[in-house]
């Protein structure tokens, strides 16, 4: 995991292997109405839209450091079966927020990248990396819980 903060932007990298296959990890990532059911810090998501070509999700998150921070925010979700989500934010409390997922399978398992850039504001970069390494920590390793559940795997 790598959270790097400049000039107002977190570049951030992480990586895990979750059991499944590639399909299994993409239905999990795609289930947009039920992530707080698995997701760290997701209060609530919502589908507000769906197109052809991309789903629409309001997205609720929080962090509690010294104080609760939430966080809401709508997301443009663009799917690139059968390995890469793509998102970014369309309005909400973020300067900016947009990444990918990206999967690639690895025999039972599947290599599960995110990618993403996010803009903060009024809080030092430090500190902003901190709340987001402790946020990805937790996401992480949920995700891959998640798969094991679903798939009975591991």
């Amino acid at each position: 995991m790598e959270v790097r903060a400049n000039e107002g932007v977190l570049r951030i990298e992480a990586r895990i292997e979750a059991p499944g296959t590639r399909e299994q990890v993409w239905q999990l990532l795609t289930d947009f109405g039920r992530l707080a059911e698995f997701m760290p810090n997701v209060d609530s998501s919502r589908v507000l839209s769906r197109t052809d070509s991309s789903v629409l999700v309001r997205e609720v998150v929080s962090s509690q450091l010294v104080r609760p921070w939430t966080f809401a925010f709508i997301l443009e979700y663009i799917p690139l079966e059968p390995s890469e989500l793509r998102f970014h934010q369309v309005a909400g409390q973020l300067k900016g927020y947009e990444g990918v997922w990206l999967l690639e399978p690895r025999g039972e398992y599947t290599a599960v990248s995110y990618q993403a850039r996010v803009g903060y504001r009024r809080v030092p970069g430090f500190l902003a990396a901190y709340i987001v390494r402790r946020q990805l920590g937790r996401m992480m390793p949920a995700l891959a819980a998640e798969m094991k559940r679903r798939t009975g795997g591991g």
